[in-house]
């Protein structure tokens, strides 16, 4: 269970990186790259969600910004104190 709360939708990986959440998405759609945008770990409801840390090795591999490392998928703290 741990793992999820490194689960990211568009919105969160555009956070990180600090791009628009459409950036994001046209990045998983050019797959013609010799470093293609990490696969989504699986989709939910039509949005594809990544796992944050493929996202961030991804960027560092190709020289992209991430303006956050410490990520935690949204609302974990609070499910995590509950546990």
């Amino acid at each position: 269970m741990d793992d999820a709360r490194f689960l990211a939708g568009p919105k969160e990986v555009g956070v990180v990186l600090g791009v628009e959440p459409n950036t994001v998405n046209v990045w998983q759609r050019r797959q013609e790259s010799t470093t293609p945008f990490p696969s989504p770990v699986v989709r939910l409801a039509g949005m594809a969600v990544w796992d944050i840390r493929e996202v961030i090795a991804w960027a560092d591999e190709t020289g992209r910004t991430v303006r956050q490392r410490d990520y935690s998928a949204p609302g974990w703290n609070a499910i995590a104190s509950i546990g």
